[in-house]
């Protein structure tokens, strides 16, 4: 739904991407104006040259069109918003660059803008890539006052100097620090590199992934209750985070191809790394794709589909990426083909697959969680 984003006496049209049918959620919030309006009221007319971080939906992009732009974004959907947003209110592409955060930075800017994103591990390592500027940069970082606790002003008090907050304004908060040369304290080293007790699996996190330093009780169940299909030659991990499912299916399926894809730029170095690890690198069977879903997929192209679905977007609950891949698994699946979550129980995805796959069944389930496999039972056809 595109919505009107009014600030500093300007007015943007915005849309939340991917765009879900009914969906009432903004791509844009009251810490995204705050920061914007400080801005306004603080800049002179000169075109400045300013990093930004984790624009989610391209409200920062719109309202800073006129200066020169560094967006760092971990999401490819981030990406085609922002691309989106700025097409959207006709705003010129030449004077912003988007980069993963995988990417090297230019070492001079007139300043930082982030915005708060939800893992404090991503937050660090996003202060990191900053601290690797020269000194005596000013770095304003926004984000709803719910969202900024004692563990969030620490990071930047261990990192950067002369760390302030600004009173809340619609209930959202903007915090000023400075870069400079400082000894840093308990400084997390990215990637984490840390082995599963139960499957033997050395894995690789970088920062921003659903689980941090340990395997996540969902995957875990997951892998005690694996697929055993035969005569598969085709595999996705939908969603593979480090790459902990893949790896296991390499195990299971010695003979399949298995491509890793995922939304988040550091998602896919983590399970390309993890996959290395565990020597399971073959340019002919395992494959690394960021993307949207299963966008670039061919359709009846895939007997299994794996996947532990997310069911937030930031800070917001949401299934409507995860139905959204469920239906694109519909079309994805060759005949006969198979789609493999994990998820909690109390989403409800049973139901909702039922509408869409001609035979479901829950293969395990415990207190919290449960396994579901999906079956196409006829060859999708393109209309």
């Amino acid at each position: 739904m595109i919505k009107t984003f009014a600030v500093s006496q300007k007015e943007f049209k915005l849309e939340r991407y991917p765009v879900m049918e009914n969906n009432s959620l903004q791509a844009f919030d009251a810490a995204d104006e705050y920061i914007l309006d400080h801005i306004n009221k603080t800049s002179t007319d000169k075109v400045l040259s300013i990093l930004v971080f984790n624009d989610n939906y391209g409200a920062i992009s719109c309202g800073l069109n006129k200066h020169k732009l560094t967006v760092v974004t971990d999401s490819i959907l981030s990406k085609k918003a922002i691309e989106k947003n700025l097409n959207l209110n006709n705003l010129n592409h030449d004077n912003i660059e988007i980069l993963s955060p995988l990417e090297n930075i230019k070492n001079s800017y007139d300043f930082v803008i982030v915005k708060i994103p939800k893992t404090l591990s991503y937050l660090e390592y996003i202060l990191q890539k900053i601290d690797e500027l020269k000194d005596e940069i000013p770095v304003i970082s926004c984000a709803m006052t719910r969202h900024i606790n004692r563990s969030t002003i620490d990071l930047f008090e261990n990192y950067f100097f002369d760390v302030k907050t600004s009173l809340a304004k619609k209930k959202a908060r903007l915090i000023f620090s400075k870069t400079g040369q400082k000894k840093i304290q308990n400084k997390t080293i990215f990637p984490i590199k840390y082995k599963t007790e139960e499957f033997s699996y050395p894995l690789i996190n970088y920062a921003n992934l659903f689980s941090g330093k340990k395997l996540d009780i969902g995957s875990r169940f997951f892998l005690d209750n694996f697929p055993s299909t035969k005569n598969v030659e085709n595999i996705v991990d939908l969603g593979c985070g480090n790459g902990i499912l893949a790896i296991h299916a390499a195990t299971v399926f010695p003979n399949a191809t298995i491509t890793c894809t995922d939304i988040s730029y550091l998602a896919i170095a983590s399970a390309k790394e993890s996959m290395a690890i565990n020597s399971l690198i073959s340019k002919e069977k395992y494959k690394f794709h960021i993307g949207d879903g299963l966008k670039d997929f061919k359709p009846n192209s895939v007997d299994i589909i794996i996947c532990n679905p997310p069911f937030h977007q930031e800070y917001t609950i949401s299934t409507e990426i995860a139905l959204s891949m469920f239906a694109d698994s519909k079309k994805v699946l060759k005949k006969n083909g198979e789609l493999w979550i994990v998820a909690n129980q109390h989403l409800g995805y049973h139901a909702i697959l039922k509408k869409i796959f001609e035979n479901v069944t829950i293969t395990a389930s415990n207190k919290k969680f449960v396994i579901i496999k999906a079956s196409k039972k006829n060859s999708y056809l393109l209309c």
